[in-house]
């Protein structure tokens, strides 16, 4: 007998030409999503590859239902190499591959789903497929599980950026980095979570751009820029002024995550948010200048280099122990 296999159009066809029962078919047909989550910026296509792992399992026909949830809408869908045929229904969302020989190969893509974000959303939106029932040319079928992918949409009107393609910062000491917003609507606040790395402490202070106040909390990461209004259309809005302990490691990251801007008209807004690399860097070169003959010094790029540049340095002791180094 059949396990939990929904009957389609195809299927009952199917089973008029077999005009017979059958037995439970071995092995096992599964469907995945290219990836499990993608980001892109309202208004953007992109596309999302489907792909089918069948071992042992000969599949020549497959059916299943594509939907697409608010936010996103599907543009086409295009077979791979590996498909006969592929028709998609964009209305009701059915695709089918019908029987014109063996699907070729045991894994690999099926299909592509072409995309496109709507201009005026930002948030998460899902694509699912769903109702999937494989079959052999013998009429053995094969239900796979439903599948979903995560697309977080964010709003291509508001962009934040560090005004540091990298930070460095030596234990003991500060370091500061603007946050800058460039904003095509009105913005009147902002919430976001600071995320640190162990050994990095932070202050927040709020720019001239700003109608009201920068609020920080450090237990909890959480950042508000309070709603009465945010001049201008681009520049710093806020600085991050960091203090750096031994415990921070040699290469980290501050991330500013879960951005909520609003508008004066109360409207929630989702940019995308923004990383910055850490560097711990000792400054003081007391490494160098009690250098041993057995150390070996690399450039940031992993080669070795004779003598210390201007600069950070890798130094590697042999004891194995490795250190960045600021000449």
């Amino acid at each position: 007998m059949f396990k939990n296999i929904k009957l389609t159009a195809i299927t009952l066809a199917m089973l008029a030409t077999a005009g017979m029962a059958r037995a439970e078919a071995a092995g096992s047909v599964d469907f995945a999503f290219g990836q499990t989550s993608v980001d892109v910026l309202s208004g953007e296509e992109f596309d999302v590859a489907v792909t089918m792992t069948n071992a042992d399992v000969p599949v020549a026909i497959f059916s299943a239902e594509l939907q697409a949830t608010e936010g996103i809408e599907v543009s086409a869908v295009e077979k791979s190499d590996r498909l006969p045929n592929l028709s998609f229904n964009p209305a009701t969302g059915v695709m089918l591959v019908a029987p014109d020989g063996n699907i070729e190969g045991s894994e690999g893509a099926v299909f592509t789903v072409k995309l496109r974000a709507k201009s005026d959303y930002s948030g998460q939106a899902e694509l699912k497929l769903t109702n999937i029932v494989a079959s052999t040319a013998t009429y053995d079928e094969y239900a796979s599980a439903d599948i979903t992918l995560t697309v977080n949409v964010y709003d291509s009107r508001v962009a934040l950026a560090f005004s540091e393609e990298e930070l460095e910062i030596a234990p003991g000491k500060t370091a500061s980095v603007d946050v800058q917003m460039t904003n095509a609507i009105s913005i009147a606040g902002l919430q976001a979570e600071l995320v640190l790395p162990e050994g990095l402490t932070a202050t927040v202070e709020g720019s001239d751009r700003l109608g009201g106040s920068a609020l920080y909390n450090p237990a909890t990461g959480m950042l508000l820029i309070t709603p009465d209004g945010i001049d201008g259309e681009e520049g710093t809005i806020f600085t991050i002024v960091l203090t750096a302990t031994n415990e921070l490691p040699l290469e980290s990251e501050i991330c500013l995550k879960d951005v909520v801007a609003t508008t004066p008209a109360l409207e929630g807004v989702v940019p995308a948010g923004i990383t910055l690399p850490v560097v711990k860097t000792v400054t003081t070169g007391i490494d160098l200048v009690n250098a041993q003959p057995d150390d070996q010094i690399y450039d940031l790029n992993g080669r070795r280099i004779g003598t210390a540049q201007k600069g950070v340095n890798i130094v590697r002791r042999a004891d194995g122990t490795v250190r960045k180094v600021k000449k």
